[in-house]
């Protein structure tokens, strides 16, 4: 539980950032919280996610 508390905080404590920052392709990661899940999209081959112009956000 701790280290899902301590990946909460490092999001929170994030710049905030406006969506059009976001377009373009951006490769993702997992981070190790403790969750029962972690790790699943890294062994699905997860990449990541595309934002376009117009606010669409492709898997």
């Amino acid at each position: 539980m701790r280290e899902q508390q301590t990946a909460l905080e490092a999001f929170r404590n994030l710049p905030l950032i406006e969506p059009r920052e976001l377009v373009g392709l951006w490769s993702g990661r997992g981070i190790p919280s403790g969750h029962l899940f972690d790790g699943v999209l890294e062994n699905l081959g997860w990449f990541g996610k595309r934002f376009t112009p117009g606010m669409r956000v492709d898997a």
